[in-house]
C-alpha cells in the first residue's frame, strides 16, 4: 500500500510514499521511554496503522510534518479556497466576484462549510475532503448563490468573516441606512 501526499504549495502535486515509511513516521512520534511497559509499543502501532481511516492517518501526517498549525474545522465555518478552474465563465466571472468582495485577485473565493466529505451521517472534522458551498455572485438577480464542491480540508484556510469586504459592505450598508432612518438632522458639507 502507498499513500499519497498532496503538496500544498503554489502548484498542487501529489508525492506518493509507502505504508512501511507512513508507519516509522508514525512510529517516530512515540516515545518508547515513557511508556509503563515498553512492549506496549507493539499495540500502540497497530491501532495508529490498522485502526484509522486513509483520511485520518493523512491528517496524522500532515499534523507531524506541518511547520503550520493545522486548525479543525467546523460546520458553518467560513472559508478561504481556490474554486474548481472549469467554474470560471460559467459560474461566475472573476471580474465581478473581485468587485463585489466575495473573490480575491490571487484566485481565492470564500465560502462556508456544509459537511465533511463522507458518506456518513456524522461530522468528522478530521476526514480528507470538505463539502463547502462556495459564495458566487448572481448578477441578474443581484444575490449571493452557493455553489457546493469537495475540497481538500488541506487546501481550506479559515477566515473571519469580517474579513470578507461582501459582508463589511453589507454591515456598513446596514448601520448608514439606520443613521439616516433615524437621524432627523442633515448635515451639508
Amino acid at each position: 500500500m502507498f499513500i499519497k501526499i498532496k503538496s500544498m504549495g503554489r502548484t498542487s502535486k501529489t508525492y506518493v510514499i509507502s505504508e512501511k515509511t507512513t508507519k516509522e513516521i508514525i512510529y517516530g512520534i512515540i516515545n518508547k521511554s515513557k511508556l509503563s511497559n515498553p512492549k506496549n509499543i507493539v499495540h500502540i502501532m497497530n491501532i495508529l496503522n490498522e485502526g484509522l481511516t486513509e483520511a485520518h492517518v493523512s491528517f496524522v501526517l500532515n499534523s507531524i510534518l506541518s511547520y503550520k498549525e493545522i486548525k479543525t474545522l467546523e460546520i458553518g465555518d467560513i472559508v478561504k479556497v481556490k474554486p474548481p478552474s472549469y467554474h470560471a465563465g460559467s459560474n461566475f466571472e472573476w471580474d465581478v466576484l473581485i468587485d463585489k468582495g466575495l473573490g480575491t485577485i490571487d484566485g481565492y473565493v470564500y465560502g462556508r462549510i456544509k459537511t465533511d466529505g463522507s458518506w456518513s451521517d456524522g461530522f468528522d472534522p478530521y476526514h480528507i475532503d470538505m463539502e463547502v458551498m462556495l459564495y458566487y455572485y448572481d448578477v441578474e438577480n443581484q444575490v449571493i448563490k452557493e455553489e457546493s464542491v469537495k475540497i481538500s480540508t488541506f487546501d481550506i484556510e479559515l477566515v473571519d468573516k469580517k474579513t470578507i469586504p461582501f459582508f463589511n459592505k453589507v454591515v456598513q450598508t446596514e448601520l448608514f441606512s439606520e443613521i439616516n432612518e433615524t437621524d432627523t438632522n442633515e448635515i451639508s458639507i
